[in-house]
């Protein structure tokens, strides 16, 4: 499987995150034209696949983001890496 068009965002806090609420809340903030997939990967740490590049450049380029008043990294997972 590829992952050319996929991010990694880490939530940056000590809470447990509920990470339905933070997909939902961060796909809406992000208004995406296309459909995405999220994987949970570790606590607080989600991969999302988008279907077009655009969306993920465009979420890339008005970062950064936050979830609840905490710092959402996100960086670019590498095509060639599998989870």
């Amino acid at each position: 499987m590829t992952h050319s068009f996929t991010l990694v965002a880490k939530i940056h806090t000590n809470k447990h995150i509920n990470l339905n609420v933070a997909k939902t809340t961060l796909c809406n903030a992000w208004n995406l034209k296309g459909n995405i997939h999220v994987n949970e990967m570790v606590e607080n740490t989600m991969a999302f696949i988008f279907d077009n590049e655009a969306d993920l450049e465009k979420v890339l380029k008005q970062a950064p983001w936050n979830f609840r008043r905490s710092l959402v990294v996100i960086t670019k997972w590498p095509e060639d890496k599998s989870f």
